[in-house]
């Protein structure tokens, strides 16, 4: 998008645009920032909690003597039905926050390329002897 615009670099109309959608930029970068931290920190709390439940289920294996050693118990608890159904809502989770994470990062590069512009428009301005 910025490269289609490039030829009017000078025009300060276009700089104003530049410098409105850079703002514009910031305030929504600001808010998927926000969800993207919540979602990587949701993501980090999901993975100890698929620990404890597979120290529960383990626990449970154990007590209800069907396995002989805690190596079989934790073997026989990671193909138990509760931990697969807690694996796929985690991977679900990190899917999600890692589509937020990219989008983000996108979003990141878009207003640095826009601030180049804006600094490259200005420049240009100045080197026409427009500000004199």
């Amino acid at each position: 998008m910025v490269s289609e615009y490039s030829g009017y670099a000078g025009d300060m109309g276009m700089i104003n645009e530049y410098d409105r959608m850079k703002k514009e930029i910031a305030v929504i970068s600001d808010s998927i920032g926000d969800v993207e931290g919540q979602l990587r920190a949701d993501a980090e709390m999901a993975k100890r909690e698929l620990e404890v439940v597979l120290e529960r289920i383990k626990d449970d294996i154990l007590a209800n003597d069907e396995a002989k050693s805690n190596a079989e118990a934790e073997r026989k608890a990671k193909t138990d039905m509760r931990f697969t159904v807690a694996m796929e809502d985690y991977g679900e989770l990190v899917k999600y926050a890692t589509v937020i994470k990219n989008k983000y990062r996108s979003l990141i590069d878009t207003r640095d390329d826009l601030r180049q512009s804006v600094s490259t428009a200005r420049n240009s301005i100045v080197a026409e002897g427009y500000n004199k």
